[in-house]
């Protein structure tokens, strides 16, 4: 595989599903409400006080609330997707799979002791999920064919690996409501599509760049022929 000198244009491939990731973020929680709380009082017969405790209705358990967010996972789905475009794709370089590993360790260590969970089960899923998505990236969304349905295509099969990975989760975890396929396919849609966007939005500004490119060469070489 011949390596591609760098372009600092192929950072947009790195940078738009960062930036598709956080957006995401915000839109899929716009419009949510904070959780309705209810009120426990007893009496406190030392003090002689009425003592009220406020608690969510809805509340999760506390190792449910330590997962990684959406905007945690997002992120290490867009660094992940971001750093397969970039160094796998346009610089043809199978270096990515060391960084790939890397990710999936850094995300390990910063959530693994959050969470109460083996670090090495923790990185397993990880390292399991970005290798899946570095080859949806390389040989699905990046193949010529599959162009026009790339983003589509891409969402909907992105979207049933993280619905996987977020039900492990729930195992590795041990938490007894592990939600429907439904629910976190839908969540996890939600995460992915707006990386998946992004990167859409970066490969076509990298080839008109490249294009253009292109031409100016041909031209160039007209000229020179003429000359």
């Amino acid at each position: 595989m011949q390596s591609i000198k760098f372009k600092p244009i192929f950072l947009l491939a790195l940078l738009l599903p960062l930036l598709g990731a956080i957006v995401g973020y915000f839109i899929s929680n716009i419009g949510q409400t904070h959780e309705a709380q209810t009120v426990t009082s007893y009496s406190d017969p030392a003090a002689g006080d009425i003592i009220e405790i406020y608690r969510a209705e809805d509340a999760l358990p506390v190792k449910a609330a330590k997962r990684p967010g959406s905007l945690e996972l997002g992120i290490f789905l867009a660094l992940v997707c971001g750093a397969v475009a970039v160094i796998y794709h346009y610089l043809k370089n199978p270096l990515a799979w060391i960084v790939i590993f890397l990710l999936s360790l850094a995300f390990s260590l910063a959530y693994s002791p959050k969470m109460g969970v083996s670090l090495s089960w923790f990185f397993l899923s990880n390292l399991a999920l970005a290798a899946l998505m570095t080859l949806l990236i390389k040989f699905v969304f990046f193949m010529k064919a599959l162009t026009r349905f790339r983003m589509v295509l891409g969402s909907l099969i992105g979207a049933g690996l993280i619905a996987a990975w977020y039900r492990g989760l729930f195992l590795l975890t041990k938490q007894t409501l592990i939600p429907s396929w439904s629910a976190a396919y839908i969540h996890a849609l939600l995460v992915f599509v707006f990386i998946a966007q992004g990167l859409s939005l970066a490969d076509l500004f990298i080839q008109r760049s490249q294009l253009n490119e292109l031409k100016a060469s041909r031209v160039s070489e007209d000229e020179d022929e003429d000359a």
